[in-house]
């Protein structure tokens, strides 16, 4: 979210809003460790093109993007000793920085495929919608390209979304031009990829930041008791689906009522969560 209101602020624009969007100060630093809930962040990318009046925004911030601003997430990637290696690694721990979306990867006879799968909320944005697919699809790319310090340009490139009027900053930044109205978002590009060396791969780092990796996410246990249930069953059930209040309650074999009332004794509520 920091990234994207940056990139706005750089074209001159007011940001004040984005950052209400959020619920931030822009004084005050955030929480490395918060979460932004996905509707919000749809939110702040529906202003944020409003805003820019740029269509290929997306790809713009998403290839600027740096992996150690991830810290230890992007740190342990980049000591990996291959792209598959960074890929199966940092997806252990996704929900350190990513509950309910994620990259999938599939291997066919002669290509992979890198398929985003986007948050399960309703987007009543298609403005959002384009802005947040390109973004991911042109930071995944980046992403691989620092790693492994060569410009990979993937065999095809897919939206599910319509195209543009001009692709010139999608060929441009991407490598290629994009396949629009597709089947599926994200990119396909020969096997060799998943062998690709990193070029800064250190076995001792890539053991360290992984168990910087592993205690973060190990730390919801730090929670009161049913907090930590209900945490973990939310985290659980955003890799594939929804999950209302409603729906939760059941699960434990409480009321709605119960639930909200337990979580507000320990400190914290269903929406927080």
């Amino acid at each position: 979210g920091l990234a994207l209101i940056g990139a706005v602020a750089e074209r001159g624009k007011p940001v004040a809003e984005l950052f209400a969007i959020l619920g931030l100060d822009p004084a005050a630093p955030p929480d490395a460790d918060r979460h932004v809930p996905a509707e919000r962040y749809y939110e702040l990318w529906d202003r944020a093109m409003q805003l820019v009046e740029e269509p290929s925004f997306g790809v713009r911030v998403g290839a600027s993007f740096d992996l150690e601003a991830l810290e230890a997430f992007g740190f342990l990637a980049m000591a990996c000793e291959t792209l598959r290696d960074a890929y199966e690694r940092t997806a252990r721990v996704r929900s350190l920085y990513n509950v309910g979306s994620s990259w999938e990867l599939t291997v066919e006879d002669d290509h992979m495929r890198m398929t985003w799968l986007p948050w399960p909320v309703k987007v009543r944005s298609e403005l959002a919608r384009r802005g947040v697919n390109e973004y991911q699809v042109s930071e995944m790319l980046a992403c691989i390209r620092q790693m492994t310090e060569r410009r990979l340009v993937p065999r095809r490139i897919a939206f599910r979304h319509a195209a543009p009027r001009d692709l010139a900053v999608h060929q441009e930044l991407l490598g290629r031009a994009p396949d629009f109205d597709a089947d599926f978002d994200g990119f396909e590009a020969e096997l060799g990829w998943l062998d690709e060396p990193i070029r800064s791969k250190n076995p001792k780092l890539r053991a360290y930041f992984e168990k910087q990796c592993r205690n973060a996410r190990e730390a919801f246990a730090s929670d009161p008791a049913f907090t930590a249930l209900v945490r973990q069953r939310i985290a659980a059930t955003m890799e594939g689906g929804t999950l209302g209040m409603d729906d939760l309650a059941r699960a434990l074999g409480t009321s709605s009522r119960s639930l909200h009332r337990r979580l507000q004794d320990e400190g914290t509520s269903y929406n927080e969560l």
